[in-house]
């Protein structure tokens, strides 16, 4: 069975801050600057006979392999038979842990949450399930799908929340697709004292991302600069 992972690093209890890059590998699926999901499947399969003890010993490399890294950052490791399950695995692990749930675990657990831990329920939908008594995903769960569109609408959403709230993952792995563009940005402001010193900015930015480029075997046809000026 696919095996999902996802990683948050706890910025929280580092005392400086570090960059951590996870390697550009179709197995990995970047979320954020400080999480995403790895498909573990064959490293969990490979590294014990039982699941359980499978993903506990990948969860273990994960965050020793962040700490390394980092000189110290925690990471926390959720893992489940999907996506969303390892998204809830996750918050339980927290701050500085790895929390495994299998699949009966996982209703099990998923039942006592508020409706807002399914994806896509944010304060507005959770307004319109709240409104006809649905709090929890328990009470989505056992709700009749016409419950469901009422509040939600008769489109897909209301079909996946069903189907979410029973803990099945309605997204299929999507491996990183090949690199086509690489780029490097500034994003903090930069007082520039007049036209040479904003050249020597863009020439720096160009020869990271050229260099960038060179490391991902990416082929440039075009370079764009992008350039917000204030006074």
């Amino acid at each position: 069975r696919d095996r999902a992972v996802r990683l948050r690093r706890d910025l929280r209890s580092g005392r400086r801050r570090a960059r951590l890059r996870p390697r550009r590998d179709a197995h990995v699926v970047a979320k954020s600057i400080d999480e995403c999901f790895a498909d573990v499947t064959a490293a969990v399969h490979a590294a014990a006979s039982d699941d359980a003890e499978g993903a506990r010993r990948v969860a273990e490399e994960i965050r020793a392999a962040v700490y390394r890294a980092t000189g110290g950052c925690s990471c926390s490791v959720g893992s489940a038979s999907n996506m969303m399950l390892a998204k809830v695995a996750t918050k339980l692990a927290k701050p500085d842990g790895h929390v495994h749930l299998s699949d009966a675990e996982a209703v099990a657990t998923l039942r006592t949450l508020p409706a807002t831990e399914l994806p896509q329920i944010g304060r507005v939908n959770a307004a319109k399930l709240e409104a006809l008594g649905l709090r929890t995903i328990a009470d989505v769960a056992d709700a009749p799908l016409a419950a469901l569109e009422e509040a939600l609408g008769h489109g897909k959403l209301a079909k996946a929340t069903k189907q979410r709230a029973a803990g099945l993952g309605d997204r299929d792995w999507e491996p990183r697709p090949p690199r086509r563009s690489v780029g490097a940005q500034c994003s903090w402001g930069f007082r520039c004292r007049d036209a040479a010193h904003f050249l020597d900015l863009a020439t720096e930015l160009l020869r990271v991302a050229t260099e960038r480029a060179a490391k991902l075997k990416v082929e440039a046809r075009a370079t764009k600069v992008a350039v917000k000026v204030w006074k």
